[in-house]
């Protein structure tokens, strides 16, 4: 009787083995057919449920890249898809791809920014991406902004660097108008504000005023400068 149990058993493990075996040939098989990008994406999925929408876009995403396999926006569509969902290295590696194809891409370089800023905590890395994006894109104010919060907060050290960054801004875009956009001088004032060089900081300031009359705390900040001369 116990051999006889024996042999059912012995069968059953066989039986189990030969399907699992199975099993796995034939998702091997099936896996096969996709490429390396469409297996990662399929491995995303089953961690990353996503909306309708996103599904959507993704799909689309995936279907242009079949075609043209360094589409930049498609290669956004899916890093934007995964910053949305958190998967940060996988956003990041997406970043990277689009900008293999085109460096200069704006939202690559100022989503990369802030994924190395607020995931990684890689500061130096946030800050080369901002520095690209404004090298491209000079007229970009949010870019200076968030180099010159990341210069003063996390890298201090760096953050002289930014006077002649501004100044550079200023001169740049005065090549197209004869002045530049006020945040650029109001951006400039704080800085002299900031490293005590108060009668620069005065000049920028009222530059700024002159062009927007209104603002109060460009007002404000002028007087308590002037109290400390």
């Amino acid at each position: 009787m116990d051999r006889e149990y024996r042999k059912v058993v012995i069968s059953i493990i066989v039986i189990v083995i030969i399907i699992v075996g199975i099993g796995i040939f034939w998702k091997y098989k099936q896996e096969s057919k996709f490429s390396p990008l469409e297996r990662d994406l399929i491995s995303f999925l089953e961690k990353h449920p996503l909306s309708e929408g996103d599904q959507a876009k993704l799909n689309n995403a995936i279907n242009i890249l079949r075609e043209k396999p360094k589409d930049v926006s498609a290669l956004i569509t899916i890093a934007e898809i995964r910053q949305k969902v958190k998967d940060v290295d996988g956003s990041i590696e997406f970043y990277l791809k689009a900008l293999e194809v085109q460096p200069t891409n704006v939202v690559a370089l100022n989503n990369l920014a802030d994924l190395y800023d607020h995931q990684k905590k890689e500061y130096e890395k946030s800050a080369e991406m901002y520095l690209r994006s404004i090298e491209n894109t000079p007229e970009q104010i949010s870019a200076y902004q968030s180099l010159m919060y990341i210069y003063q907060h996390r890298l201090p050290e760096k953050y002289p660097d930014m006077e002649q960054i501004l100044l550079t801004a200023i001169e740049k875009n005065t090549d197209i108008s004869e002045y530049a956009p006020v945040d650029f001088y109001s951006m400039l004032g704080d800085f002299y504000a900031n490293v005590d060089e108060i009668n620069k900081a005065i000049k920028y300031y009222e530059i700024a005023l002159g062009l927007m009359p209104g603002d109060e705390s460009v007002k404000i900040k002028i007087e308590r400068l002037k109290e400390l001369k």
